[in-house]
């Protein structure tokens, strides 16, 4: 068998276990009355001794299929396992999701994702290429290109997938640690004192000033130009 069938094979392959994955998902899901960190939490736990696995099982596919947003299990992972398990799992279901998508991008879908972009993120293609490393540490500490866009384009680029990877681990981290942390403050939170502790009032200045981020940056950006 030449190497063009087996592509077509794993195509086949990688199709058929997304659809079958996000089938079985979409029906536990369908189960809860809202789509929100709590009930994550409470489908993650119905697994049992295997909501670990299920929960980076899950984390990957999402990362892959796109939907929903990535957000809403990166939050989750506080809420379910803990300040210490939450970044583990995360850290690890994140590194493995992008490296998926990475090498799908590079190896089976590289023509048609480049047809379906186009002319877009060519100059960020471009820096890609020469100087993969810092432009995505860059990217995913101040994520002003979409999560799940980055981790296709990146495919689809000259950067090396040492650079790529480390530089998505070291970059994300800092984003992980304030989810995390910030998820797992929420848990603790009973009542208004809660709610003013110097403690949460850190994390979750540390949260917000990461969400908005992203939009300051671009704003600044426009203002020097």
């Amino acid at each position: 068998m030449d190497k063009k069938s087996i592509k077509i094979l794993l195509k086949f392959f990688l199709a058929g276990l997304i659809i079958i994955a996000a089938v079985f998902a979409l029906q536990r899901a369908m189960l809860l009355d809202k789509f929100s960190p709590q009930h994550v939490k409470d489908y993650i736990l119905s697994f049992g001794k295997t909501s670990a696995v299920i929960y980076v099982l899950l984390y990957i596919l999402n990362t892959i299929i796109l939907f929903p947003p990535i957000g809403l299990l990166s939050l989750s992972a506080g809420l379910i396992f803990g300040r210490f398990w939450g970044i583990i799992l995360l850290m690890i279901a994140s590194s493995i999701g992008t490296s998926c998508t990475f090498f799908i991008s590079r190896l089976l879908f590289q023509k048609q994702i480049e047809s379906a972009m186009g002319n877009k993120f060519i100059n960020l293609r471009e820096k890609l290429s020469q100087k993969g490393f810092y432009v995505i540490l860059f990217l995913r500490i101040i994520p002003i290109v979409p999560y799940e866009a980055l981790n296709y384009i990146s495919g689809i680029s000259k950067i090396k997938f040492k650079d790529y990877f480390w530089a998505t681990f070291l970059g994300l981290m800092p984003g992980i640690f304030i989810a995390v942390f910030f998820a797992d403050s929420l848990a603790t939170v009973h009542n208004i004192r809660d709610f003013i502790s110097v403690k949460f009032l850190i994390i979750f200045l540390l949260f917000i000033i990461a969400a908005i981020l992203p939009a300051a940056y671009k704003h600044f950006r426009k203002k020097e130009i």
